[in-house]
């Protein structure tokens, strides 16, 4: 509020009286045309009826302590990939495509996950039940991101709403996942697991911590069992000494897994293939290693780094639009009221020029003979 008071040259407070309607205020026409430009989207965004609204209660994030004005700023970027995701959607149904379906839940039985307790069992359960049905076997999964999207959640990356957030998703009218790419990606990775795991067992379920105090746990166990299956990681699992924590063995699971060292520690505990101690022992030495936000493997220049996964179901479909209408982005630009910038970000496609969303002109030539 205070860097659009400074914007536009007022104070604070006349600012907060027009949003609130406190008093009969208005912004001048040159103030509005101010703060869209700085915003990235057009005066007209401002008046448009919200199409895509969705509840703040069913945005589920990782964590409970992210301030009111984070979320809603998350909310309202969610609801801009909403609509840009619509109106995609209006293009490739005529063309005879769609996006695919989600109904995991569907197909698993949840009736017995109640937001109460952690239901370890029934998780494990349900996190088979999703391998098994998707094909995956019971190896590592190679692409996290092609999972949820051919199983027809649509991913989008928004790291510019706050380092505070990691991931979080709804389903009220299309199933996204927003995820912050600025951590690393095997870390991403799990996040998408958590989400996945929300769009399963939470449907229509708030995110209020005393209603539902341990669906984040919930979230969080089955990306544990969905990424790292119990059968098979008991039998990979390295043998812990009281002298030696096995770091270089961790390693290399890690490398095949894609999933981050703590994560295989956390999950070795769970199936008390470890005890507290030893759990103790390896976290002490993954905080002294600076290892809680970059363990080995996290960096590009690491032989064996892990590339992050890039989302492909809203990349592509763009990709097949432009070639059959050339006024597909112009139009969208217009009609969404949005910058070519912000456009480009909620795409995830930076390869787009500011001319692509400008309407080509046809010109017609004299050629003599």
């Amino acid at each position: 509020m205070q860097d659009i008071a400074d914007l536009i040259s007022v104070k604070r407070q006349y600012v907060h009286k027009i949003e609130t309607g406190k008093e009969n205020k208005s912004f001048s026409d040159i103030q509005l045309t101010n703060i869209a430009e700085t915003l990235g989207v057009d005066v007209g965004y401002f008046f448009q009826d919200n199409t895509a609204s969705i509840s703040n209660d069913r945005l589920h994030f990782r964590s409970v302590s992210i301030p009111n004005y984070i979320r809603e700023r998350a909310k309202i970027y969610a609801e801009d990939f909403i609509t840009v995701c619509l109106y995609v959607k209006n293009y490739i149904e005529p063309l005879g495509l769609e996006f695919p379906h989600f109904h995991l839940d569907e197909h698993c039985d949840i009736i017995h996950i109640a937001s109460d307790s952690i239901h370890k069992s029934e998780i494990e359960r349900i996190s088979i039940m999703v391998r098994e049905y998707l094909g995956l076997g019971l190896g590592p999964i190679s692409n996290m991101v092609r999972v949820l999207e051919t199983s027809g959640a649509v991913i989008c990356t928004a790291s510019e709403i706050s380092s505070k957030v990691d991931a979080f998703c709804n389903d009220d009218i299309l199933p996204i996942v927003m995820r912050n790419d600025s951590k690393s990606p095997v870390r991403c990775r799990f996040d998408l697991a958590h989400e996945l795991g929300h769009l399963i067992m939470h449907k229509g379920i708030t995110n209020d911590v005393q209603e539902n105090p341990l669906i984040e746990k919930q979230a969080n166990h089955f990306a544990s069992c969905f990424l790292l299956p119990r059968e098979t990681f008991i039998a990979e699992f390295p043998t812990f000494s009281k002298a030696r924590v096995p770091w270089d063995l961790l390693l290399e699971m890690k490398l095949r897994w894609k999933v981050s060292i703590a994560a295989l520690i956390m999950r070795a505990h769970d199936l008390e293939l470890i005890s507290d101690r030893a759990r103790q022992k390896a976290f002490m030495h993954i905080s002294h290693k600076g290892w809680r936000t970059c363990e080995p493997a996290d960096k590009p220049d690491h032989p064996k780094y892990i590339e992050l996964e890039q989302p492909e179901l809203i990349n592509s479909a763009v990709n097949l639009i432009k070639n059959t209408h050339a006024d597909f982005l112009p139009s969208m630009k217009e009609e969404l009221k949005l910058s070519s910038s912000v456009l480009k970000s909620i795409l995830g496609m930076p390869e787009l020029s500011s001319a692509d969303f400008e309407t080509k002109k046809i010109t017609l030539q004299v050629v003599e003979n």
